[in-house]
């Protein structure tokens, strides 16, 4: 499984979250024992890192807001 199929897959187990104040979650993630860790930075127009070539943002929006509505024009 590629790097950013792990960290980004849909599991009740792993949260993606964004913030401004990365070293407070961290703080707050290794206080309650909970295995957390930075993967990035926003910004820009691809997503990029994880040992993978960049990903478009704009094909992972549509990815994501268009999956439903070609699903569902299917016959």
């Amino acid at each position: 499984m590629p790097a950013h199929g792990w960290w980004f897959g849909e599991d009740q187990a792993r949260y993606v979250l964004a913030t401004s104040a990365p070293d407070a979650i961290l703080a707050v993630a290794k206080a309650a024992g909970v295995p957390a860790r930075i993967l990035g930075k926003t910004g820009g127009v691809a997503l990029t890192g994880l040992g993978a070539e960049p990903i478009s943002l704009k094909e992972l929006r549509e990815a994501h807001e268009g999956w439903l509505p070609a699903y569902m024009a299917r016959p």
